[in-house]
């Protein structure tokens, strides 16, 4: 049965890698109208005409033909977005993601999605798969990089909050429904927070606003991997990792978790979902702390420190590669002298056997005399008066010198 259910979530991945994604990279390429980056381009350099901007665009949700005034307010909502988010650094605070969030999406999130499951675990790449509450048989796909997992990577106790800081920290997702292609993926983009595909369109039609900033499957997910056990599930494969001899990224080494696991984690339960208000404060006390931190690091004091710890670390890391280097100097001197020993074994051996070839020889020819003992005779006395070989290795040696 355990088998079972983890074949089904195989083939669950299996199914949106080779189905379902190439489906929707297909299906994108026959948009049409689109507004594209280099439609903002040619506003801003004044090259784009009324005209052209009601042909190239079409028309909008009312039925009237887009406006340059159209143009313009779209732009002005793209700016603002950018400044909202960091785009020049990879993922985005969970806070900010959720404080974002519409009460409307917030709400869906909690009447809407029966499960978020943790099925596979790919370096700093979480897969989740949600069910509908509403629609028995619906799946979709939320994949979540826990951008600050590589940073926050140890071993040992501090596996706990290390996975506490990645789990909060910067993260960059997809969803594969229909509400975050068309309302989000295009604010995931610009605002660094998006993993492939990549929106370029502005959504002209169904966000002109540019306002939320998650679907219900992704709030749903991002609460889960809030959730205590969660966090003791990925310390664990924090441990496991850190632990772990090879290449980073190393795709062999992705799990996908066994039944046991995706039952303990559903023991999470029903996932309190915050209001609008709730995690708009969280987020503000989030920046708040932040811009205490930054101010904290402009201090004297704190940079003096900083850079002593640096200065311990540089020093851990020398002292680190020393011990390597020597390690290895070592084990070559020792693997050369076990090549040796091998060498003066070998020789040995072949002295040993040209004597004994030598000694057999003689024994040979002197039982050939008439009233001399037969060869085998001879060797069993030499064999007793201490020749150092045993009769088989005596008599080995003879047939291949061709003496019997």
């Amino acid at each position: 049965m355990a088998a079972k259910v983890v074949k089904e979530f195989k083939e669950f991945e299996k199914m949106f890698r080779r189905v379902i994604r190439p489906r929707s990279y297909e299906a994108r390429k026959e948009g049409q109208r689109t507004l594209t980056p280099q439609m903002f381009k040619k506003l801003e350099s004044g090259r784009l005409k009324p005209k052209e901007i009601a042909k190239l665009l079409g028309k909008g949700p009312d039925g009237t033909q887009f406006t340059l005034e159209d143009l313009r307010k779209f732009n002005e909502a793209k700016v603002k977005k950018q400044k909202e988010f960091n785009p020049s650094v990879s993922g985005s605070p969970v806070a900010q993601l959720l404080g974002a969030s519409w009460t409307k999406d917030l709400e869906r999130a909690r009447k809407g999605i029966k499960t978020a499951t943790l099925y596979r675990v790919s370096g700093d790449l979480l897969h989740f798969r949600t069910s509908s509450e509403t629609k028995p048989g619906t799946y979709h796909q939320v994949r979540v990089r826990l951008e600050e997992w590589k940073e926050n990577l140890t071993g040992g106790k501090d596996c706990i909050s290390s996975v506490r800081r990645a789990a909060t920290g910067r993260i960059s997702l997809d969803c594969d429904c229909g509400r975050y292609q068309y309302w989000f993926r295009y604010m995931a983009t610009i605002g660094g927070y998006a993993l492939t595909p990549f929106e370029y369109a502005f959504p002209k039609i169904r966000n002109p606003g540019l306002g939320g900033a998650l679907c219900k499957h992704s709030i749903r997910v991002l609460l889960q991997l809030q959730a205590p056990l969660t966090h003791n599930f990925l310390a664990k494969e924090m441990q496991r990792q850190s632990e772990a001899v090879g290449f980073g990224g190393d795709k062999s080494k992705t799990k996908f978790l066994t039944k046991a696991e995706m039952e303990k984690l559903e023991k999470v339960g029903e996932v309190n979902v915050p209001t609008h208000d709730a995690l708009e404060k969280e987020w503000k006390a989030f920046k708040k702390a932040q811009k205490v931190y930054q101010e904290k690091l402009k201090d004297k004091g704190t940079r003096k420190v900083l850079a002593e710890l640096r200065q311990e670390k540089e020093g851990r890391e020398v002292e680190r590669a020393k011990r390597i280097a020597a390690e290895t100097v070592a084990k070559k001197e020792i693997k050369a002298r076990k090549a040796l020993e091998e060498i003066v074994r070998a020789q040995q051996e072949t002295i040993k056997r040209t004597a004994m070839a030598g000694t057999l020889k003689g024994l040979a020819m002197v039982s050939k005399l008439p009233g001399q003992m037969s060869f085998e005779n001879m060797v069993d006395a030499m064999i007793k008066g201490g020749a150092g070989v045993t009769k088989d290795e005596a008599m080995t040696i003879a047939k291949e010198e061709g003496l019997i």
